[in-house]
């Protein structure tokens, strides 16, 4: 469902949230207790300080920590710079994007499940999954 950049985004921020707001945690060192390389994290750490989530800071004694506390961060702003999860996404079967108007065979059930996961993203906070 969620591609692996947007999971680990948001493992990436609840191990953070679990570490004391005013601590910075080093990215390296982030990317080992995950288990992906640090190459690919960084990328992902990245994307992360661009859309506001997490904030970073260069030098020896610096890192990343989240922006804001974790009980106002909502899970789809951790997913939304990963995937897109907004109704008009591409269709499961492949054939571009279809629609209500155009839809495939399993449009309608997809759309369902779409709009239950979504709203799980969107109700749900960094906070409520520690």
């Amino acid at each position: 469902m969620l591609s692996q950049s947007a999971t680990y985004a948001i493992r990436a921020v609840v191990e953070l949230a679990r570490a004391e707001p005013e601590d910075w945690t080093g990215s390296r060192s982030l990317a080992r207790r995950l288990r992906v390389s640090p190459t690919y994290f960084a990328k992902i750490t990245q994307a992360l300080v661009r859309s506001g989530i997490l904030e970073a800071q260069r030098g020896k004694t610096g890192g990343v920590r989240l922006s804001r506390p974790a009980g106002k961060i909502r899970v789809i702003d951790v997913v939304t710079p990963f995937d897109d999860l907004t109704p008009a996404r591409q269709c499961l079967l492949g054939q571009g994007l279809c629609s209500d108007r155009t839809p495939c065979a399993a449009h309608y059930k997809w759309k369902e499940a779409g709009t239950l996961i979504a709203e799980f993203f969107r109700n749900t906070t960094v906070e409520g999954l520690l």
